[in-house]
C-alpha cells in the first residue's frame, strides 16, 4: 500500500465531535473523512476486510459502478461509519468514512497521479443527482443485496476529476516503468517514473499479501493432465477434467516465460516426453485438428499484475538480462496476444479463447 507524505496528517484529522449511528449510510449522507483511493483491483478484498474491523457492525455500504464493461470493475466506493475507539489519533467521535476507489488502469492511476498531483485523473462520486423530465434523478439506486447500491458514471459530475490521496499496489511502485510503464491515463500524459523520484515522494507501506496463480483455458488444463498422466507426473487413476488438487497439472517456471516471452508460437512446438516417446502437446487435446496458436491474455502496461509477472516470470525490469514480454500479436507464427484492461476481465479473454 502506498501513501502520498502529505496524507501523514489525516490520521489524526481535527474535526469537531460529532455522533453517528451504527446504521447503513445512503449516498444522501454527507460524509465526515473523505478519501481517494486509486490503485490495483485485486486488493479490493483487503479494503473490505480492513472496513470489516473498523467499522462499526452494519454501516458498511458498498457501491459500484454500473457500467456494461465495468460492472463495478472500473470505480467503487466504500461507505460506512468508524468505531473510533478502534482507530487511535481521531478527534472525531464515529466519523461517516467515504472511501472513493478507482480500479481502472491498474496501479498507476494511484502511483503517477501522487508524483505528478497536478495532473488530476477521473474518480467516481456516489451522490450526484440530475433532473430529466422533470424528475430528480440520483447517480446511484440501491441492489437487491443488502448495502449495495449500482452508481451510474455516464451523466454530467458523475465522473470528476482529482488527484488520489493514496495509492493501492501489489507491487512496488519502483517496478512501473520500462516495459511496465504506460504513459497515459484517460488521454493525461505522465512522465516515466524513476527510482529517485518514487523513493524522494512515496512512503510506502506494507499491507496484506496476495497470492496469484497462472490460470489456462480449461482444454490446455485437460491436454497437461493427459500429457503428465501418461508421463507418470499424475496418478495413473485421475482422467481429465478431475478437479480434485492431487490430479492438477503444472506448467513450469521456464516455459510459462517462454510462452509470455513468445518464444512458443505453437502448441504443437511443446513436446512431451514420456514412455510411449516424444509427442507434442496438441496430441493430447482431443480437440479439433487445425488451428494450435498460442494464444496468451496478458495484462495492459501499467498493470501491477503484469507487472508482478514480468518481475518474478521474466526478472525485467529488475536484472539487464530480463527478458521484455510479447505484446504484439502474429497471426501467422504465433502467438496470438489479447490484453484483458482489467484482473477480473481475464477470465473473459480465457473462456473466449477456450471457444
Amino acid at each position: 500500500m502506498h501513501l502520498n507524505r502529505n496524507m501523514t496528517a489525516m490520521a489524526a484529522g481535527t474535526l469537531a465531535a460529532f455522533a453517528q449511528t451504527a446504521m447503513a449510510l445512503p449516498p444522501s449522507t454527507v460524509p465526515d473523512i473523505t478519501i481517494k483511493v486509486a490503485g490495483s483491483t485485486i486488493q479490493d478484498n483487503n479494503i473490505v476486510a480492513l472496513l470489516g474491523q473498523i467499522c462499526k457492525p452494519g454501516s458498511l455500504d458498498n457501491y459500484k459502478d454500473s457500467d456494461a464493461s465495468g460492472k463495478g470493475t472500473y470505480y467503487k466506493a466504500f461507505f460506512c461509519t468508524i468505531d473510533s475507539s478502534k482507530v487511535p489519533g481521531l478527534t472525531l467521535k464515529d466519523p461517516a468514512l467515504l472511501i472513493l476507489k478507482r480500479n481502472k488502469s491498474g496501479v498507476i492511476t494511484g502511483v503517477y497521479p501522487l508524483l505528478e498531483p497536478t495532473k488530476p485523473i477521473p474518480l467516481m462520486g456516489i451522490n450526484n443527482t440530475v433532473t430529466a423530465g422533470g424528475a430528480s434523478q440520483p447517480q446511484c439506486t440501491a441492489s437487491t443485496t443488502a448495502n449495495s447500491w449500482t452508481c451510474r458514471t455516464d451523466r454530467a459530475g458523475d465522473i470528476f476529476n482529482a488527484t488520489p490521496d493514496m495509492a493501492v499496489a501489489d507491487v512496488d511502485p519502483q517496478l512501473m516503468r520500462g516495459v511496465n510503464y504506460a504513459s497515459t491515463i484517460d488521454g493525461i500524459t505522465f512522465n516515466q517514473p524513476t527510482s529517485a523520484l518514487v523513493a524522494a515522494n512515496l512512503t510506502v507501506i506494507n499491507a496484506g499479501a496476495v497470492m496469484q496463480n497462472t490460470p489456462v483455458t480449461l482444454d490446455l488444463r485437460n491436454a497437461l493432465q493427459l500429457a503428465q498422466i501418461e508421463q507418470g507426473a499424475l496418478p495413473v487413476d485421475c482422467h481429465a477434467g478431475d478437479e480434485t488438487e492431487r490430479c492438477m497439472p503444472s506448467l513450469s517456471r521456464g516455459l510459462i516465460a517462454s510462452l509470455f516471452a513468445g518464444r512458443i508460437g505453437h502448441w504443437s512446438d511443446i513436446k512431451v516426453e514420456s514412455t510411449a516417446g516424444v509427442t507434442p502437446l496438441t496430441h493430447y487435446n482431443g480437440g479439433p485438428a487445425g488451428d494450435d496458436l498460442v494464444r496468451l491474455c496478458r495484462r495492459n502496461r501499467g498493470a501491477s499484475t503484469q507487472a508482478s509477472f514480468n518481475a518474478y516470470f521474466l526478472n525485467i525490469p529488475c536484472s539487464s538480462s530480463g527478458v521484455t514480454p510479447v505484446e504484439v500479436s502474429n497471426p501467422l507464427a504465433g502467438p496470438i496476444v489479447a490484453t484483458p484492461p482489467q484482473v477480473t476481465t481475464t477470465a473473459d479473454c480465457l473462456a473466449d479463447f477456450n471457444d
